[in-house]
């Protein structure tokens, strides 16, 4: 499967709930990740398909030159086939 990187912003953030809440039993709601995708220093890079549709993501943190990953999940039909190493190279 080929995948692309694309940088999400806070327009992204009802599909980032949507995916959120194929991996993670209470999952965060959209609003969530609307304030974080707008703060300074956070980075949420997003996986895609080659139809452009959304399949994975994960959100990092910046602070004092530390990267922490609050936050990374791949859909199910995803699983297995390479998109979550996308997201960590």
């Amino acid at each position: 499967m080929s995948w692309a990187l694309a940088v999400l912003t806070r327009q992204d953030a009802a599909m980032c709930e949507t995916l959120h809440a194929t991996g993670f039993a209470k999952p965060w709601p959209a609003a969530d990740f609307e304030v974080l995708l707008s703060q300074t220093g956070v980075l949420g890079l997003g996986v895609v398909n080659t139809e452009n549709a959304l399949v994975g993501f994960a959100i990092v943190q910046i602070v004092a030159g530390t990267a922490d990953l609050l936050a990374i999940v791949i859909s199910p039909d995803a699983r297995g086939q390479g998109a979550g190493g996308c997201l960590l190279k």
